[in-house]
């Protein structure tokens, strides 16, 4: 009978740890550092440590992302959907 191992890539789809992620296989494709180092990598971004504190808070806990969540739906309103100020209160307020 084989062993299969199956391992999940553990990041909650943020786009800076995606980036850390992806910086990480990078390096060890091109050779810059060992499938060692890269684990080791890999365990000090699940553990936070080369991501920002701030946005440890804002973006990923609830207190911070009531701050931020209105303030990405007005943005977009604006940006992507060509909307007034008016348009991205509502968004905001909605």
């Amino acid at each position: 009978r084989g062993y299969e191992l199956h391992r999940k890539v553990s990041y909650d789809y943020d786009s800076e740890f995606q980036d850390l992620y992806t910086k990480t296989a990078t390096a060890l494709i091109d050779g810059h550092i060992t499938i060692h180092e890269a684990l080791l990598h890999q365990t000090e971004i699940r553990e936070g440590k080369h991501t920002a504190k701030s946005g440890l808070y804002i973006q990923r806990h609830y207190p911070g992302r009531l701050l931020v969540y209105p303030w990405q739906a007005a943005t977009c309103a604006i940006i992507f959907f060509g909307g007034s100020y008016r348009d991205a209160g509502v968004a905001a307020l909605c």
